[in-house]
């Protein structure tokens, strides 16, 4: 009658009642009876499955004693199996702790059931379950030390793959194999697969697991990848973890690679963090603030909230209001605010492009130098070379900021490898932008053109400028920054063989004798004669 019933028993007295039923009848099972498959499916396929959820630690220990066979031991863990989820935790750890780890470790000749599987997967399903995901890795290679975790992905837990990655284990290839295997396997479907439970744990172990800083460079290069590769809406986890394991990281750890031309703002948030109370701003927003007082709270407070529930709007509201401000906020806390909000960054860039005038505010500089760093460093090589993608960014996204860009910014620009398009692209988005470029001493695109065009060759400089680019840098340069212009021309004639010069010399007077006044010869020949 009670193994009719499609739910389990449940009440206070259900353990104490399965023990004594266990003592009367389970007990007195013989030997066959014990290794036939059969009997043991009517005992617990049938009249004690309403029991099992509520099996305790005595009871299942005696059952581990038994000697069952392996078919008898799988019929038992199917029907536990069965019942997982109408176990709580304690529960689901006792069947692991009292049956299946005693059993599996047995020395009989018959019950570590390891070679009768076909592969680590069908091993682990059939000899822990559901319960497999229970047990850690060091655990599980104790069981069976033919057990290969890397053969096994997708039936491990987000903390067991965390495990792989990080804990010391034997017998197993090199941790660049592991993490790269690893990586691979979760990034083809991250939210099936868990990639956040993952980061989570790796944070989690990180923190008490002493690792080697080539682990953690290894892991570093795979979680910039997978920015760049996986949903956007991803992007704030990968960006979480970056930050919380840069603080396990060893101390001399150089966790991306050096770039004394780009150089990256550090992750730091403890830093960033340090007495900001944003408990206040964290309640409006799980509650769901109003635009109305979006402007309310500092970017310090915003980047120390969570920041899931903010969206595209919000984030333009909140850029146009504090950049507009006499915002004094480090570089490490716009990144650390622009990573939370990094799913609906691009978005919001696009809405601020929609507006006619330029962004302006003491702050807008290094808002573009951290964008710098999390959008346009990202780039690939390909993207970098295509100009309709350059085009979006430089013509789009970033137009707004870009009469603020610091000399950083341009010299990073220009250490890229962009194709002549691409660098034409950004060019003209410079040039067009050239006359609300704040002046702090020589001008800032000007610096642009002398790293990237006018000290290469005469040729290539004709190809990437063009008749169009020379005539708006003509028109548009304020008087002040032709100084450095003509600089580079000398230079580039210094530099240039014999019999280059003549080509370089007739081009620039042709073009200044055409109209002499407008492209200012006077000023021309003043330079040339004082440099």
């Amino acid at each position: 009658m009670f193994s009719n019933m499609s739910k389990p028993v449940i009440g206070p007295a259900v353990s104490q009642v399965l023990d004594v039923i266990g003592e009367i009848r389970v007990n007195r099972l013989t030997e066959d009876q014990l290794r036939d498959s059969d009997v043991i499916r009517k005992w617990f396929s049938g009249r004690l499955r309403v029991f099992l959820p509520s099996a305790s630690g005595g009871f299942l220990h005696c059952l581990s004693t038994k000697n069952l066979s392996c078919d008898s031991y799988q019929q038992i863990l199917r029907e536990f199996s069965n019942q997982f989820d109408q176990m709580d935790q304690m529960r689901q750890e006792l069947v692991v702790k009292y049956f299946i780890q005693p059993f599996l470790t047995k020395n009989s000749s018959d019950s570590g059931c390891v070679s009768n599987s076909n592969s680590s997967v069908d091993w682990l399903q059939k000899y822990l379950g559901r319960f497999s995901v229970l047990v850690s890795l060091s655990d599980l290679l104790k069981l069976n030390t033919d057990f290969s975790p890397l053969s096994a992905l997708e039936v491990l837990s987000p903390k067991q793959s965390a495990e792989l990655v990080v804990l010391p284990l034997p017998g197993l290839p090199g941790k660049d194999v592991i993490i790269n295997t690893v990586f691979d396997f979760l990034s083809k479907s991250p939210k099936e697969r868990r990639l956040p439970e993952f980061l989570y744990h790796l944070m989690r172990l990180s923190v008490v697991t002493p690792v080697g800083c080539t682990v953690y460079q290894t892991i570093f290069v795979r979680l910039y990848q997978a920015m760049s590769a996986l949903p956007q809406q991803m992007e704030p986890i990968i960006w979480a973890s970056v930050y919380d394991l840069t603080e396990s990281a060893p101390m001399d750890c150089s966790l991306v690679p050096v770039n004394q031309q780009c150089p990256v703002s550090s992750h730091n948030a403890t830093r960033v963090c340090a007495g900001v109370d944003s408990s206040a701003l964290q309640q409006l927003l799980d509650s769901g603030i109003s635009p109305g007082r979006l402007c309310d709270y500092s970017i310090k407070q915003y980047a120390c909230s969570q920041l899931k529930d903010l969206n595209a709007e919000n984030l333009v509201t909140l850029q146009k209001c504090k950049l507009s401000e006499n915002n004094t906020d480090s570089k490490e806390t716009w990144k650390l605010f622009f990573t939370k909000a990094s799913a609906v960054l691009d978005q919001a860039l696009v809405h601020l492009s929609n507006q006619s005038k330029p962004v302006i505010g003491p702050a807008v500089s290094q808002v573009l130098d951290v964008i710098g760093e999390i959008r346009v460093n990202r780039l690939t090589e390909d993207q970098l070379r295509d100009s309709d993608v350059i085009r979006k960014w430089f013509s789009g996204r970033l137009r707004v900021f870009l009469p603020s860009a610091s000399g950083g910014f341009l010299h990073c620009l220009s250490t890229k490898n962009l194709s002549c398009d691409s660098y034409q692209a950004v060019f003209v988005t410079l040039s067009v932008n050239f006359p609300d470029t704040t002046l702090r001493g020589p001008s800032l695109p000007v610096h642009f053109d002398m790293y990237h065009c006018l000290s290469v060759s005469e040729s290539q400089l004709h190809a990437v400028v063009g008749e169009q680019g020379v005539q708006e840098r003509a028109q548009n340069a304020p008087s002040p920054e032709m100084e450095p212009v003509i600089q580079a021309i000398i230079d580039n004639l210094m530099q240039t063989a014999p019999e280059g010069k003549d080509v370089i010399i007739n081009t620039v007077f042709d073009f200044l004798t055409e109209s002499p006044k407008e492209r200012r010869l006077p000023e021309f020949l003043y330079h040339c004669q004082a440099l």
